[in-house]
């Protein structure tokens, strides 16, 4: 047990940062049609719907079975994002809950019941996406208040105004209808809490001691080295050199890649990558990567995991193509991605909003005016 002077950083207040699961059905998941007061009124079912109406009116149904499906967390707010079509005279609509079922055969619309959500304003004249809160309805499904049948949307004006949007059995794949799943991404230390560690590299490397890291540059910029020591949180003390240190999930997700097998084969050794959106879809949201466990992770790829959850433990795994180790002693290096990748060295605009224990990815600094003096960062992550 070593006793030495430590800079010890406490934690900051900020903002988290937003992730998204995208719901996008398909005609084959997709449940969509419009019926009419007047005419269709045994309901179409098309590329097409609609609301609004000349004297008569023209409504909308539209439902997403996979609405209910696990995610980690509970979401922030939930939105219904439909693409309009040239609308020249928009009607602003009332969108209903509907707590009947109803299916896209003809007719089987006519004993529909539900709950008065509400009006909306209309969408903006043009073609463009346009978005509806319905937060209120996916907690009720997600809780089991009421099974998920859907929302109905109605004109609130039927003076030669009309809404048309593109529904899920276009063929124009990007702009068919959109459910997305909103919650705050609240990182937190790799590493247990109730103790602060030892960082050993910063973000964008060991660039102040003219060390040129590859492993903390270009697209692995936004990378945080943490070593297996630790002192208790509130000041100056004795550092503990840790074993087996157990490594945790910074926040919940789903685990879209495992190194399970020789971690000689493999620059991060044993590792885990997580995303963040939940949907397996690296193209969008945010994703982290843990390198160099001491032995194979105990996760599996496609598990759902929680802010917490044990990974692994810390150690010294990896080598390069060369068969050079990547990693020369035990440490945990973490890596954060947005959108499956970073723009580079630091200027990441998604990454640099990034906190993690409400501190920029960017202000987890080495003490560059005494290096011999480490700054050790404390972390309240729980083990779960």
């Amino acid at each position: 047990m070593l006793v030495v002077a430590i800079a010890l950083w406490g934690v900051a207040i900020g903002q988290a940062v937003e992730d998204r699961v995208v719901l996008k059905p398909g005609p084959a998941d997709g449940i969509d049609k419009y019926f009419g007061s007047f005419y269709n009124r045994d309901g179409v079912n098309n590329e097409i719907l609609r609301v609004g109406g000349w004297g008569d009116y023209y409504n909308t149904l539209i439902k997403f079975p996979s609405a209910t499906q696990r995610i980690p967390g509970s979401f922030k707010r939930a939105e219904l994002w439909l693409y309009a079509l040239n609308c020249t005279r928009p009607t602003d609509i009332q969108v209903w809950l509907l707590s009947s079922s109803w299916s896209e055969a003809p007719w089987d619309h006519a004993n529909l019941m539900g709950y008065n959500l509400g009006n909306c304003s209309g969408p903006a004249i043009g073609s463009g996406w346009y978005g509806i809160n319905v937060t209120q309805s996916v907690t009720y499904w997600r809780q089991g208040s009421l099974s998920n049948q859907g929302w109905f949307l109605t004109p609130t004006a039927n003076d030669n105004r009309f809404d048309e949007f593109v529904s899920s059995d276009s063929a124009s794949t990007l702009l068919r209808p959109e459910l997305h799943l909103v919650y705050d991404l609240n990182f937190k230390m790799p590493v247990p809490g109730g103790k602060a560690w030892k960082l050993t590299v910063e973000a964008g490397g060991k660039a102040n001691d003219n060390i040129d890291d590859p492993f903390h540059k270009g697209i692995l910029f936004y990378s945080l080295d943490f070593s297996p020591q630790s002192v208790q949180v509130g000041g100056i003390g004795p550092v503990y050199q840790e074993t087996d240190v157990p490594i945790l999930a910074m926040e919940g997700g789903k685990v879209y890649g495992v190194w399970r097998d020789n971690p000689d084969n493999n620059a991060n050794g044993y590792s885990v990558r997580i995303d963040h959106g939940c949907d397996m879809d690296t193209t969008s949201g945010f994703q982290t990567v843990y390198c160099h466990f001491k032995s194979p992770p105990l996760v599996q790829e496609g598990q759902i995991v929680v802010q917490g959850q044990k990974l692994g433990i810390m150690g010294s795994t990896g080598r390069d193509n060369g068969n050079h180790p990547t990693s020369t002693a035990t440490h945990i290096h973490v890596t954060f991605y947005s959108k499956g990748t970073a723009i580079g060295e630091g200027n990441d605009p998604q990454l640099n909003q990034v906190q993690m224990e409400g501190r920029f990815l960017k202000d987890y600094k080495l003490n560059q005016y005494n290096p011999a003096q480490p700054i050790f960062y404390p972390s309240s992550n729980m083990t779960k």
